[in-house]
């Protein structure tokens, strides 16, 4: 078993959702200061800094959630989106129209 630990959080690289082949993330002389390209920007902007648990509600989970922390009132976020067809208020809608976290895509 392949173990990661990432901000604390220990487990096996497969159930974290991480590579099992070390040299993609880690280099021939440490472990520690892997590579870790996150697609979502936590490196910058209004998410920078965030902990894994911030938004992967589940530890060791590859899902995320945006409606936990985005506008606690659905109907706040529905007047927001009123002249957007097809509207839901849900993680993976919020991702598919903000994938890069930016309020205007």
């Amino acid at each position: 078993e392949v173990v990661a630990i990432v901000h604390g959080l220990e487990g096996d690289h497969v159930g974290l959702g991480f590579p099992t082949e070390c040299q993609i993330c880690h280099n021939t002389n440490t472990w520690d200061g892997a590579d870790f390209d996150h697609d979502f920007p936590i490196t910058s902007g209004a998410h920078r800094g965030f902990d894994c648990a911030d938004c992967h509600l589940t530890p060791g989970s590859a899902s995320f959630s945006c409606t936990h922390c985005h506008e606690h009132r659905q109907s706040r976020m529905a007047d927001k989106h009123d002249e957007v067809g097809g509207y839901v208020w849900s993680t993976p809608a919020c991702y598919s129209c903000h994938p890069d976290g930016r309020e205007e895509d």
